[in-house]
């Protein structure tokens, strides 16, 4: 409730990837989808900001295009990876417990409004970008190891 609260008090569309179907009091600017192809929805120009728990792909992919991330760490390394995007200016961190409507403006306010606040722009990612490329090749070289 806390978001859809939010997210009815900004002027911009809202993707929101939800399997339950429309939302109760659902706002106009609110879209929700069962699936979107998250990589290429972060690709397009147009995306401001980016919510979700962390988890590392989703957190790459969206540093190495660009968008800001507010970041809901649930378990796991969820909580190193937005700790690193939040130290270096790559995002924010919202806390679960912490959910209401108030903190969730706060957070979109951070990322959408005051972005001199933090280091984050789209030009200022490319710089990063091929750090972020080297790591999910990494990561993705170290289980190709371990599975084989």
């Amino acid at each position: 409730r806390a978001f859809l609260e939010a997210f009815s008090e900004l002027p911009q569309r809202v993707l929101w990837k939800w399997e339950g179907g429309e939302l109760p009091d659902q706002p106009d600017n609110v879209l929700t989808q069962k699936w979107m192809p998250q990589f290429d929805v972060l690709c397009h120009p147009n995306i401001r900001a980016y919510i979700g728990h962390g988890g590392l792909l989703g957190t790459l992919e969206a540093a190495s295009r660009g968008v800001p991330m507010i970041g809901i760490p649930m378990f796991g390394d969820q909580f190193n990876n937005m700790k690193s995007m939040a130290e270096t200016g790559m995002g924010v961190i919202l806390q679960y417990k912490d959910i209401t409507k108030n903190n969730v403006r706060q957070a979109l306010r951070a990322v959408l409004e005051n972005p001199g606040k933090l280091s984050y722009t789209r030009p200022g990612y490319a710089a990063l970008s091929h750090l972020t490329l080297r790591m999910r090749i990494t990561h993705l070289g170290i289980r190709v190891e371990q599975t084989q």
